[in-house]
């Protein structure tokens, strides 16, 4: 009785959670929808347009750095100046790391439906386990550089770091752009780990039945 109890306490955990996931992938296929549309907007609009908005209307600017939020004032948005190609890469790195993640929610989501389905150890799952150790990995290997290049592109547009060294208390201001996270890096590997025990887990599973 209790492992029943136990067995549906889970069997209602794994549905929460499978729902969430398709929740996520539904909401981070509409962020991709929506950096493609930005995308090419930028890529159709002249930089002249850009411009005479810049310089008509009264636009605020605030940027998010690792938890530290930085609102710009008025002038420092009057500095702005507009580079397609620039903006065009900030997107397109966006997109790289939202897509990454979509895909990892969308095997996550599916290993959800399969455990649902009573396949746990599966070549399926330990497959996917697999692909999101690699997504994981590459992550770690790429998100300093691309943070850094997009910190270096908005200090460019906004002519940033011109301001800071004009400041008294800082010296001069340079951007990691090659560096690895080592938590990701290892969380990538631990989930590669443990697709290899599910592939192995299958293994047992399929001998299992052969002799029964």
């Amino acid at each position: 009785m209790e492992q029943s109890i136990k067995k549906k306490e889970f069997q209602a955990v794994i549905k929460g959670l499978h729902v969430l996931f398709t929740f996520l992938f539904v909401m981070l296929c509409l962020s991709m929808v929506v950096f493609i549309g930005l995308s090419i907007v930028v890529g159709v609009i002249p930089t002249e347009g850009v411009m005479n908005v810049m310089e008509k209307g009264q636009l605020s600017a605030t940027l998010h750095i690792s938890g530290l939020e930085i609102a710009l004032n008025q002038s420092a948005v009057q500095n702005f100046v507009y580079d397609k190609s620039t903006v065009l890469w900030i997107f397109i790195l966006c997109l790289f790391n939202i897509t990454m993640v979509t895909f990892i929610v969308f095997l996550v989501k599916n290993m959800l439906k399969g455990i649902i389905k009573g396949e746990v150890f599966s070549v399926a799952n330990s497959k996917r386990m697999a692909y999101i150790g690699y997504m994981i990995v590459v992550l770690s290997l790429t998100i300093h550089s691309m943070q850094a290049y997009v910190i270096y592109a908005i200090s460019t547009l906004f002519q940033l770091q011109l301001q800071f060294e004009q400041t008294a208390w800082i010296e001069s201001v340079n951007y990691q752009i090659f560096g690895i996270h080592w938590s990701m890096l290892l969380c990538g590997l631990v989930v590669w780990t443990i697709g290899r025990i599910f592939k192995y887990g299958s293994f047992l599973q399929e001998e299992y039945d052969a002799t029964v």
